[in-house]
């Protein structure tokens, strides 16, 4: 397969995994990250206006960032209600059968999670910790020039192409790690629909369907009976075996599909030097905090932490005391905040016992 430069959103790489809290509750947020630091403007809660189009698209945002992303984490929190509340929405088999009840418990909150619902609650924490930082070090780690030239070539044809390709490709590699349920290890197909979704929007279906059909024959007729409705439909075990074996493999698979413009548009994409900067900043930064996990536990200060990020990431006007160090010293205070807060729980908890459907007593 041919080798090609591969652009990662935030926290594209993040895995979920079962661990004790508070490193879980971390991870977590680390997840979240990959959801939030795209272009979240539509949510409330997540309103994150980042300048000069450093976001990803709408359809991303709505069926990858918060569709997979955001939507994993609530139905964790919901479903951690149910069990421990003993309701009788809870199915142990979900999602080897459809759970109706169970979906809508996460759908609701997912709902406070990106402020489409239940806005007498506070807001999801983490997303206060993003808020201010994002456009700060939009504004500030890109010179005048660096940023010109960006503004001038970003709403070019090739450009949109090159960004779609590069948020398509992401995205298949993060469904095949999303389509096995973490708590059974069952197959549910609802985030490879997502990427189809997206595939459509972004005018990449061909491409998609290509792709799948190099490891199972069928596969495009196959994807197109697939619900958006976690364990709607039953679990189409050898595609979605294919594809979570597939892993990573997925983006050369994608990217032998494309035409020669389509790899020029790609690779156009990759060589941008405020993109690369700016993906690689992104991811870097929930990392950094996420390294300070003890630290904020036991709420201890972080002498020079933000002087520390700086330095590794080489950012420009990073003096103690100006924009960006204080937006960076924000939010790693704000996180360690968030590490330690109850809220997400608290709020899944409301929001679950008080659905009749749930069967909370």
């Amino acid at each position: 397969m041919k080798k090609h430069a591969t652009l990662l959103s935030a926290g594209a790489m993040a895995r979920r995994s079962i661990v004790r809290a508070p490193v879980r509750k971390a991870l977590a947020m680390l997840l979240l990250a990959g959801a939030l630091l795209p272009d979240a403007s539509r949510a409330q809660a997540l309103s994150v206006q980042v300048p000069h189009g450093l976001a990803g698209s709408a359809a991303w945002l709505e069926n990858i960032a918060l569709g997979i992303d955001v939507w994993l984490v609530a139905h964790e929190n919901a479903r951690r209600t149910l069990l421990l509340g003993r309701c009788t929405a809870f199915d142990p088999r979900f999602p080897e059968r459809p759970a109706p009840a169970m979906v809508t418990a996460s759908t609701e909150v997912f709902h406070w999670m990106t402020g489409e619902g239940h806005t007498d609650l506070p807001p999801e924490p983490y997303s206060v910790a993003l808020r201010n930082v994002l456009p700060v070090l939009a504004t500030h780690v890109f010179d005048a020039n660096e940023l010109a030239s960006w503004d001038a070539v970003r709403g070019s044809a090739q450009i949109r192409r090159g960004l779609a390709l590069h948020e398509v490709e992401v995205a298949l590699v993060k469904a095949s790690d999303a389509i096995v349920d973490i708590n059974s290890g069952r197959y549910w197909g609802w985030p490879l629909a997502r990427v189809a979704r997206l595939a459509d929007a972004q005018g990449l279906r061909a491409e998609v369907d290509a792709t799948l059909e190099t490891m199972v024959p069928g596969a495009a007729a196959r994807l197109r009976n697939i619900s958006l409705v976690p364990a709607e439909t039953p679990a189409d075990e050898p595609l979605l075996r294919a594809v979570s074996q597939a892993g990573e493999t997925l983006a050369p698979r994608f990217f032998e599909q494309l035409t020669p413009a389509d790899h020029e548009a790609y690779e156009r994409v990759a060589r941008i030097e405020v993109v690369r900067r700016w993906l690689t900043l992104t991811q870097a930064l929930p990392r950094f905090a996420l390294s300070h996990v003890s630290d904020m536990v036991r709420d201890n200060p972080m002498p020079n932490a933000a002087a520390d990020f700086c330095s590794r990431m080489d950012l420009p006007a990073c003096r103690p005391g100006e924009a960006v160090e204080a937006a960076i010293t924000a939010y790693l205070l704000a996180f360690g905040s968030a590490l330690r807060s109850d809220t997400t729980v608290d709020a899944a908890r409301l929001i679950v016992r008080k659905l009749p459907s749930s069967g909370c007593s």
